[in-house]
């Protein structure tokens, strides 16, 4: 992966963490400036899914292992 893509990666796991959609982070892609290969452009996509898909499990797993809101308090 080139600078720009490896550049890129930081800056789209903080906005996934920060609640943004799949969606959104594409558009980051499509919008980046940098030079980026067809495969790194899909390779970052994929990357992008992996983070949106992360944070929806966290929002559905309790701390404790439960289902719930992370910020519902789950009860054994």
């Amino acid at each position: 992966m080139s600078e720009q893509g490896a550049a890129l990666r930081p800056q789209l796991r903080m906005q996934a963490e920060a609640g943004a959609t799949l969606n959104e982070l594409t558009r980051e892609l499509v919008e980046y400036k940098g030079p980026l290969l067809a495969n790194e452009y899909e390779e970052l996509w994929l990357y992008c899914w992996a983070l949106t898909r992360r944070e929806a499990m966290r929002s559905v797993w309790g701390g404790s292992g439960g289902w719930g809101a992370v910020d519902d308090e789950v009860t054994s």
